[in-house]
This record gives structure tokens, C-alpha cells and sequence, in this order.
């Protein structure tokens, strides 16, 4: 009785895994388009500076986030000039974007939307970024915001 064996246990094969896709952020995106924005400025919209710059979203990126990826709601700005925006006097600002930027009618409507970014967006957004496609992202940006637009009239005439 003493004899008995047991077979010895098989290795088991490592199996290779799969290396998982990075899950992209909101804060990730936002620092890889703030970079973008100031690259493609190049100098502060107000005074022309090349240093210090930061990049300001006209309307604000917080509360539905609906313009937080557009382009022509962000501009480069020095940083003094940038608090000064936020904190003292917006107007500077306010007149250059008047004069500057055609969609602000349609961001003014644009940015009571609120939008849910996914992966597929995310990953859009960069890709546009990395290769300064600025119209097609501002379209894309336009498309997504007006589905939803879209979707809420057709709710309001039911």
C-alpha cells in the first residue's frame, strides 16, 4: 500500500498575453490637444508672445464638455494673460474671438449640449492632434455635438 504514485503534474504552457490597449483619458487627451493648440498658434493670439504660452478654452472645457476638444474654441495665450481672462477682464478676449472665430454663434448653442466622450472619440481626437488635422477634428467635433442637437429637437416635437 505504501507504493502508490501519483504521476507527476504536467507544466502548464505559458501562454503569451495579449497586451491590452491603453484606455485613453480625458485629462491624457486634453494635455496632448493643449499641446497641439499651442504648437499650432505657435504665439499668444492676444499680445503675440512666444513664451509661457498655455492653452485657453474660450468656453469653458468644464460642466457638459461639449467644446472641450474644438479648435476654434481654444487659443493660445501667455499664461498672465490667460488668468487675466479668467479672473479680470474678459474682454480682450472676448472682441478677438468676435472678430477671429466665425463658429462662435453656433458654439454659443453648441456648448449646453452634453456629450459623453468614448474611446473612439478619444482615439479621433488624438489622431488629429498628432498630424494637425485641425478642420477635420473641428468637423468631427461638429458632428458629434449635432447628432445630439438633432436628437433633442426631434424629442421636443414628439
Amino acid at each position: 500500500m505504501g507504493d502508490l504514485k501519483y504521476p507527476k503534474p504536467k507544466k502548464r504552457e505559458k501562454t503569451k498575453r495579449v497586451k491590452k490597449h491603453k484606455r485613453l483619458t480625458l485629462s491624457k487627451v486634453q494635455e496632448i490637444f493643449n499641446r497641439a493648440i499651442r504648437n499650432r498658434d505657435e504665439k499668444s493670439v492676444l499680445s503675440w508672445q512666444r513664451e509661457d504660452l498655455q492653452a485657453s478654452h474660450f468656453m469653458a472645457r468644464g460642466g457638459s464638455g461639449a467644446l472641450r476638444y474644438y479648435p476654434p474654441n481654444v487659443h493660445s495665450m501667455t499664461a498672465e494673460e490667460h488668468y487675466i481672462f479668467h479672473n479680470r477682464d474678459p474682454l480682450p478676449y472676448t472682441e478677438w474671438m468676435q472678430d477671429n472665430v466665425p463658429e462662435l454663434a453656433w458654439m454659443k448653442r453648441a456648448r449646453k449640449v452634453s456629450i459623453t466622450w468614448n474611446q473612439c472619440d478619444l482615439e479621433k481626437i488624438v489622431s488629429c492632434c498628432t498630424v494637425g488635422a485641425w478642420r477635420e477634428l473641428t468637423m468631427y467635433v461638429e458632428n458629434r455635438i449635432n447628432a445630439i442637437i438633432g436628437r433633442k429637437e426631434d424629442d421636443r416635437e414628439v
